[in-house]
């Protein structure tokens, strides 16, 4: 914890042993509690000190914004989920945009008044920041999460970017159909992994499938793609054949979760037009249009 956020905040709470070393006491607003200490060595090894008052400095975060809104600058995010949520606690906790510098070095292939497509949106972060730090024309965003997909309708209205954000609650594959959840985890939403209901077996699908091919939109231009959709690239892909073909997208921004999935997509993109042009933490790459 950076040290001038820690002496800001031991008048609310502090933490230090108790005078026989028995217990670990932590003070709330003048509220003492007790915990037996037991495993001294981890203690030192772990930092818990540390872990607890970082801890509390959450629960504090979380009472002062009763209404689940927070605000940075300009921004506005609901974040529902914090501290659970691994991408709501990071912008809370740092005041910033999740993946900031990945953001910040896309911004030369964004230009103002471009026409951006997120795919896999989670609750917004990227489709806000090229909102309002880009200033661009429109944003088709997709998200199928259905919860997820509230909050991301929230964050949108927040910011007032009803009139530049298109949304979509639905999943892009290589067919229509149903999905379901493979793998929902609170602590991170964003990381939830879909597949095809005859994949999975058995009921109803919890969201719709479709593909680009499939969909038609507004414009006469795609500027940038974002995809990051949890290890369904490749069927996302395999979709979009004709929707590459006509749109020409000058920017593909893809993350590949899993590395044996690299070299088909690096395929299929290329059988699309497009070679990659940088790679970025994360399993994030850029792909753009190969000159002709």
């Amino acid at each position: 914890m950076d040290k001038r956020v820690k002496k800001s905040i031991e008048f609310i709470f502090s933490v230090c042993n108790s005078a026989d070393r028995k217990y670990k006491v932590l003070t709330v607003c003048g509220l003492q509690i007790r915990f037996r200490r037991i495993f001294y060595f981890f203690e030192n090894m772990f930092g818990l000190n540390e872990q607890i008052l970082e801890r509390v400095e959450s629960i504090s975060r979380k009472l002062s914004m009763p209404d689940s809104i927070f605000q940075f600058d300009d921004v506005r995010f609901y974040v529902p989920y914090y501290p659970i949520d691994f991408i709501q606690r990071h912008i809370v906790n740092t005041k910033t945009f999740f993946e900031q510098e990945i953001l910040e070095s896309l911004d030369k292939y964004i230009p103002e008044n471009s026409v951006i497509f997120d795919i896999g949106a989670n609750i917004g972060n990227h489709s806000i920041y090229w909102g309002i730090r880009r200033n661009v024309s429109k944003i088709y965003a997709f998200e199928p999460v259905r919860d997820t997909f509230e909050i991301l309708k929230r964050n949108i209205e927040l910011n007032g970017l009803k009139d530049k954000v298109v949304l979509h609650n639905i999943g892009l594959s290589d067919r229509k159909g149903e999905a379901g959840y493979v793998d929902y985890r609170m602590e991170n939403i964003g990381s939830t992994h879909l597949k095809p209901l005859e994949e999975i077996g058995g009921g109803g699908g919890d969201m719709q499938l479709c593909t680009l091919d499939d969909m038609t939109f507004p414009t006469n231009r795609i500027d940038f793609i974002k995809i990051d959709v949890e290890s369904m690239e490749i069927l996302l892909l395999k979709g979009a054949s004709k929707f590459f073909k006509h749109y020409k997208p000058s920017y593909i921004f893809i993350e590949i979760e899993e590395v044996d999935n690299e070299q088909e997509v690096d395929e299929i993109l290329l059988r699309y037009g497009y070679i990659m042009l940088r790679q970025f933490e994360h399993h994030n790459f850029l792909y753009t249009l190969a000159k002709e």
